[in-house]
This record gives C-alpha cells, sequence and structure tokens, in this order.
C-alpha cells in the first residue's frame, strides 16, 4: 500500500467515524440495499423484462441542494463495499435465463489486486459500472418514484410499530419479490450482536412473505424443477 493511499482510508476513517448514529445506519442501510437489488434483480427480471436489465438507474432523496459529506462519503464506498461482499459471497445466476443486456455490466479483466479471489475465467461483474453509471441524488418532490418508496417505507413502518391497521397494509405484500437466499421479502438488519423482532414484527414479516410475489415463474420452474430452485437457495445460506 503507497502512503497516497495509507492517507486516503485514513481521511475516510475518520469521516466515517465522524458520522452520526443515524447518518451511519443510513450508510449501511442504502448499501444492503443496493447489495439486495443487484442480488435480486438479475433473477428477476430475466424471467420477465431481460432488456430491463441493460440499464440500472439510481436515485436517492437529496437531503440539502448539493450533495452532502455523508452522501459524497457512501457514494465513495458503495462500490468497493459491495465489491468486498460479493468476493466473500458470489451472486447467485440461473442457468438459462435470458442475461443478454447484463453482459453491458460485465468485463473480462479480473483486477490485479484482486487476482487472489479469482474463481476462473471471466467475464466478471463491474459493480463500479452498475452502481455508478447513473446514479443521482433528487429532489424527492420531483421523482415520483422515490415518493413511491417512502409510501411503502412509512407504511410498513407503521404496520410494524402497530400503528395501522391490518387493512391498511395487508394488500402491500403483492409488491415485494421473495429473494433467493434470504429468509423474508423484507429483510430486518442488526448492527449489533443478534436479532430479535416483536410479536407485531414477526406477523407482518410473515403476512408479506405469504403474500409476496415469486422469484421464479411458472414458466422457469416447469423449465427448472422445484427441488434445483430449493437447492440453489439452500447453497447460499
Amino acid at each position: 500500500m503507497t502512503a497516497e493511499q495509507r492517507a486516503f482510508l485514513e481521511r475516510s476513517a475518520e469521516q466515517l467515524r465522524g458520522l452520526s448514529t443515524q447518518l451511519f445506519a443510513q450508510f449501511i442501510v442504502l448499501t444492503e440495499l443496493a447489495l439486495r437489488v443487484i442480488e435480486t434483480a438479475p433473477i428477476y427480471y430475466a424471467q420477465r423484462e431481460p432488456q430491463t436489465l441493460g440499464a440500472f438507474r439510481w436515485r436517492f432523496d437529496a437531503k440539502d441542494k448539493t450533495v452532502t459529506p455523508s452522501e459524497s462519503l457512501w457514494a465513495k464506498f458503495v462500490a468497493p463495499l459491495a465489491q468486498t461482499v460479493t468476493l466473500r459471497r458470489p451472486l447467485l445466476g440461473i442457468r438459462n435465463l435470458d442475461y443478454s443486456a447484463f453482459n453491458h455490466f460485465l468485463q473480462d479483466e479480473f483486477p490485479d489486486h484482486l487476482a487472489g479471489y479469482r474463481r476462473g475465467p471471466g467475464p466478471y461483474l463491474n459493480l463500479g459500472k452498475i452502481l455508478g453509471e447513473d446514479r443521482k441524488f433528487v429532489d424527492s418532490r420531483r421523482c415520483t418514484g422515490i415518493q413511491l418508496a417512502d409510501f411503502v417505507a412509512t407504511t410498513v413502518r407503521r404496520a410494524c410499530n402497530d400503528r395501522l391497521g391490518r387493512a391498511g397494509w395487508s394488500e402491500l405484500g403483492r409488491i415485494f419479490v421473495q429473494p433467493i437466499g434470504q429468509h423474508h421479502a423484507i429483510q430486518p438488519i442488526s448492527m449489533g450482536g443478534g436479532l430479535s423482532v416483536s410479536p407485531q414484527h414477526a406477523e407482518v414479516l410473515r403476512h408479506f412473505d405469504r403474500t409476496g410475489k415469486s422469484m421464479a415463474t411458472a414458466h422457469s420452474r416447469r423449465k427448472s424443477p422445484r427441488a434445483k430452485w430449493i437447492r440453489k437457495v439452500r447453497s447460499r445460506r
């Protein structure tokens, strides 16, 4: 490691330590969200709308008129962090699906500094391109997608806190996708030693699991027996 690289890491570590608890939690949750999208979107859309995989457009609710220091820090580190996670937990793919549009994010050369993690010949996924090619922090008042996401998040939060009647959230599960290799359509995250949820949280999660959309289409199940899907899911846990 060069002196310049060491200085960069030390400055970045100091910036991370300077984040408030709320901003640090947001940093972690946004990183996990990006990983979940990268893990599940290719399999989901390769079965339904393969051409969609040719572009990843990331829009985030800006906290100010210009990019804040915490937003800049996250944007700088999300791709390296995602790369580190996927080297330890390789992304799952299902054979015989149409990933042709996804080739836009593949590269033949493997980074020299990661040579020890090479598992075979390429191509390799360019996470920097996926996460940075079209990423913007925007005013939520002008972005319908962010407004819809905020509505969903608020509804789930109120459901989990028992501040909204069941009739107000019971149909929401139909918009979620059951991810490959995860236990819930909405995955709880713990930044402590363990994870525990209240009875109300557990009931909401179970309901969304029961009513969420299956990752596999009926056509995919016919081409690949259910047992094969189950084995692939278990291999990730």
